[in-house]
């Protein structure tokens, strides 16, 4: 690091953030070259040093102040040369301020207030002008440059005032106009290289050292011209990286665009773009708008297809996700996560975010898809601990999966083999409510090996007690347990046990007798021949309760497969099975109940047994009318089956 006297030059274009915001890219890129052009030509005469450009402005150094001042000039009067006759859109206004001092060199940068007071100047400078400081007017050769005061400014940051002068730029004058002439024909290089002449008299050895100097005052200013005056990527790629800082990413996406056209094998043009790009998503997503940034990406994606958006697509769709979350839109958060299950299938951050906000944690609790995406994140991660929301988003899962879905089958082996407290957890739903809670705990513990055989047999003796046709498919598995258990002889046992260990029943009147279900004869048939003793009192009532066909048909199977039909009268449970039953149905205790009365045909009581016969006929022909009525196609073809039979039975007499 070292220090040095110089003076410093900021230029800047007047309005071009403004500009961004209404003019094309590639107009933009048009102007920023044809600013270029202009001034670094101008600069590179004055012997000054590009340090830096930042957006649209340029950081110079010059050894001389009075270069400085006299490059302003040029610059200023190449600009009017320029803008003369040109629209208004594409002429280019630019501001100058010169300041001078100690400065710190380093890395190719400088550094210091000097440099702070030249920044802080161009911030009122008007356009067009050339302001400098006192430190500049009373080190500069104020005989070829006109000047005045302009006074006194406080910039911000400067603890003193700063005395401030302007070039006196008077096109109009002839002295002026004469400086501009001078100027433009004079050279300002500080190097000095010898004519041919000036080295004649020279011995060989000193002519010889002579050329060895010219060739490095050649390879010096060569290597300053490639340093500062031409472009390269590296320097385009700092002056983008500097423009985004400040926020300009209109103009960013300019110079990386250009850099992409003039050095399509480097591969920081794409780096900038997708930096530019991640930077305008960014300020999409602080005002909430992602369509607008999801925008960006699909038009970026569709313009630079070797650019991978993937993670920030992603990223962009579960924070919009959370954000619709909050604002309670379930809709739109099952949109957004039936695209990213489309989009990235298996990805651990949307399966965990998925979980997160539809599982059993959330306000809503479990949905089916945040149970699925618990099965999905257990089986592609088989290594991964299962943390709470996991668990008990996978323990909900079980209260709506029947218990013989593959998904269900997963969840309780995921539990058993992964979550060593599921044993305790789920043992609790055999208590629940909730048929499918019930039955998937019942099947992780008897698939542990962890139920006994007593609560096994209650398990399935308060299935097949409490629940009707609606939940069929699990009747159905207490009716094979049942009939397996009267198979083995094992009943009586078991029913002995479940008494010992204190299981006292009380119901044994199954739900689904009172329903018309494939399943009601089998359970009638477990009842007559697994629990006649408990039922055999509660039975003949059961055939006579009026209100409840399916119950009292039932009760009748059960009685006439125990042998106990005499129990009740069965003249009267016939004819009032033939009162209030449904013609829209053939059950088969209808067949028993026509038979029945047929059977009397030429027999004591025959005209009585007649008369019920033609009563109900009668019953069935006027609900076959109301059915045809309304067109009730399987109603009436039942109804007819229905009255055929009572026909068929009355024909005997």
């Amino acid at each position: 690091m070292s220090s040095k006297v110089l003076s410093i030059m900021f230029t800047d274009i007047k309005g071009f953030t403004e500009r961004t915001s209404s003019t094309s890219r590639e107009a933009l890129v048009g102007l920023l070259k044809k600013h270029d052009s202009l001034l670094i030509p101008v600069i590179n005469k004055f012997n000054g040093t590009v340090i830096k450009t930042i957006g649209d402005a340029f950081l110079v150094t010059f050894d001389s102040p009075t270069n400085a001042v006299l490059c302003g000039v040029m610059i200023q009067q190449n600009l009017r040369d320029y803008n003369g006759g040109r629209e208004e859109a594409e002429k280019i206004f630019i501001r100058v301020s010169i300041n001078m001092g100690e400065v710190e060199i380093r890395d190719g940068d400088v550094f210091g207030e000097a440099v702070n007071i030249a920044a802080r100047l161009e911030g009122v400078t008007e356009a067009s002008e050339i302001y400098f400081t006192e430190s500049v007017y009373l080190a500069m050769n104020k005989a070829e440059v006109p000047s005045s005061e302009v006074g006194s400014f406080r910039l911000k940051g400067i603890p003193e005032a700063i005395k401030v002068y302007r070039v006196i730029q008077d096109t109009n004058s002839d002295s002026f106009q004469k400086i501009i002439e001078r100027l433009r024909g004079e050279s300002f290089t500080d190097i000095s290289i010898p004519s041919a002449g000036s080295v004649s008299g020279m011995s060989a050895g000193r002519k010889s050292r002579a050329g060895l100097i010219i060739a490095a005052a050649l390879i010096a200013c060569a290597a300053i011209y490639l340093t500062f005056f031409m472009r390269t990527a590296g320097r385009d790629y700092n002056r983008c990286l500097e423009i985004l800082r400040a926020g300009d990413t209109v103009h960013a996406m300019l110079i990386a665009e250009d850099m992409l056209k003039n050095y399509p094998a480097d591969i920081r043009p794409l780096t900038l773009i997708k930096e530019i790009s991640l930077h305008e998503i960014e300020a999409q997503k602080k005002k909430n708008d992602f369509e607008k940034a999801y925008k960006i990406i699909e038009e970026r994606k569709a313009q630079y297809k070797w650019i991978d958006f993937e993670i920030e697509e992603k990223f962009l769709l579960l924070e919009e996700a959370d954000y619709y979350l909050k604002k309670e839109n379930r809709r739109a958060v099952e949109n957004i996560y039936y695209t990213l299950q489309q989009k990235f299938p298996g990805d651990f951050d949307v399966l965990m975010s998925i979980i997160n906000n539809c599982g059993a944690e959330s306000k809503e609790g479990a949905n089916s898809r945040a149970v699925y995406a618990a099965v999905e994140l257990c089986e592609k991660n088989p290594q991964l601990a299962l943390c709470g929301a996991v668990v008990k988003t996978l323990i909900a899962g079980l209260k709506s999966n029947d218990f013989k879905s593959e998904t269900a089958v997963k969840i309780r082996s995921i539990l058993k083999t992964r979550h060593p407290e599921a044993e305790i957890e789920i043992k609790k739903l055999l208590a629940a409510e909730n048929i499918e809670e019930k039955a998937n705990a019942f099947m992780f513990m008897k698939e542990s090996g962890k139920m006994n055989e007593i609560d096994e047999y209650n398990y399935n003796f308060n299935i097949l007690m409490n629940y009707g046709s609606s939940n069929s498919r699990h009747v159905c598995e207490a009716v094979n347990y049942f009939e397996s258990l009267i198979k083995a002889g094992g009943v009586e046992k078991l029913k002995k046990n479940a008494a010992e260990a204190g299981n006292v029943f009380k119901n044994y009147k199954p739900v689904i007798l009172s329903e018309n279900d494939y399943l009601s004869g089998s359970v009638a048939v477990i009842l007559q021949k697994a629990f006649w003793n408990e039922i055999k009192d509660a039975v003949p009532a059961w055939a006579g309760e009026n209100k409840d066909y399916w119950l009292r048909s039932n009760a009748y199977d059960i009685l006439k497969k125990a042998g106990k039909l005499d129990s009740i009268s069965i003249w009267k449970f016939h004819e009032q099975s033939l009162e209030i039953f449904d013609p829209a149905f053939i059950p088969d205790i209808f067949t028993d109940d026509a038979e029945y009365f047929g059977g009397f045909a030429k027999k004591e009581k025959a005209a009585e047994a007649r008369n019920v016969l033609l009563k109900c006929a009668e019953y069935v022909k006027k609900c076959k009318t109301e059915y045809e009525a309304k067109d009730y196609k399987e109603y009436i073809s039942r109804a007819q089956a229905n009255l055929e039979k009572l026909e068929t039975e009355l024909a005997r007499f």
